[in-house]
């Protein structure tokens, strides 16, 4: 009778915890860690359908739906291994060594990221975990911590740490009010939903053009020659994918308003952008040469709401078949 009566209780004032969260506008997400990058990147071949690999960073996290390009096309099957705020050279080249890989890669880059093969940012450390250490007996405890943790915050917020009750009342006795929804939330698919109705989106426009403000100021731009040199050494890589019957498609999503104005400043597109098709053989889509994605405005110049990731991955998909990338 006391487990049953602690039972009860446990449940109740976690359900009630779990209701007063959601009526706050808090949604599940899931933590997105190193493991479930490498649950994605084991499961690129679970099935016969063929591989489409997200390459990049949080701007197709934000800005592509895997639910909508499946729905689309079902002959194929969406795995992200973007990483928030970090170059993708380490991910690409990984594909590019892996001879079972024949899939389709959609890399979301900016013109910089290209200039350097021998990176060994955030992205360097998840794929070295991977083939180190994930599956390993040592990290069998965490791993299946992990899954079930990702099992339960998809579906309860309350399961999310940043709602843990230890936090929540301090934010509680501090603010007089239940913690703030977070604006963007990560789905198990390791897609995520920037919901910006949710945020203080003047802040974040400011913040945005600061830092590339700053980027202008500080950061040194090579020459086009230097630069394209460099991104030259990326071809061989990419010819590998495509030797083997794969497609590597470099992406320009979506930036807009003064973002996109700097962003020109220091990479304009005709010097760089426009060339990387030629020195790297990959196919290469700009937002503003591409139907449906030329219009789309993301509310902190750099990323996309929700409500418009599906209009830009329809509109990618379109662009992707009209180009024999894909096809229904």
């Amino acid at each position: 009778m006391t487990w049953v009566v602690t039972i009860v209780l446990a449940a109740g004032m976690l359900g009630g915890w779990e209701t007063l969260l959601r009526r706050n506008g808090a949604r599940p997400a899931v933590v997105d860690d190193k493991y479930l990058w490498a649950w994605h990147r084991d499961r690129v071949y679970t099935d016969d359908r063929i591989p489409v690999v997200l390459v990049g960073a949080s701007r197709i996290q934000c800005g592509f739906s895997p639910e909508v390009f499946e729905r689309l096309y079902p002959r194929y099957r969406v795995r992200s291994l973007a990483v928030d705020g970090s170059s993708p050279v380490p991910t690409l080249l990984d594909l590019a060594a892996d001879e079972d890989f024949k899939g389709i890669i959609l890399c979301s880059i900016s013109t910089r990221h290209l200039q350097d093969i021998d990176c060994k940012a955030l992205q360097y450390e998840y794929v070295r975990f991977y083939h180190d250490e994930y599956g390993t007996p040592r990290t069998w405890n965490e791993h299946l911590n992990s899954r079930i943790g990702q099992t339960l915050q998809a579906n309860l917020v309350s399961m999310n740490p940043a709602y843990n009750v230890d936090r929540s009342l301090r934010t509680i006795v501090k603010t007089r009010r239940l913690p703030e929804p977070f604006y963007v939330i990560t789905r198990p698919d390791r897609s995520r939903q920037a919901d910006y109705t949710l945020t203080n989106v003047e802040r974040l426009k400011r913040a945005q053009i600061k830092w590339l403000t700053e980027r202008i100021n500080t950061e040194r731009v090579p020459p086009p020659d230097l630069w394209g040199a460099r991104v030259a050494e990326f071809r061989p890589h990419i010819e590998k994918i495509q030797n083997r019957g794969g497609k590597v498609v470099l992406l320009r999503l979506p930036q807009t308003g003064g973002a996109y104005t700097l962003a020109e400043q220091l990479y304009p597109r005709a010097q760089y952008w426009d060339k990387l098709a030629e020195l790297t053989g990959a196919e290469t889509i700009h937002f503003l040469d591409t139907p449906g994605m030329k219009d789309l405005q993301c509310p902190e110049t750099s990323h996309l709401d929700y409500r418009d990731a599906g209009k830009m991955t329809a509109a990618l998909a379109e662009e992707l078949e009209r180009r024999k990338i894909i096809r229904r």
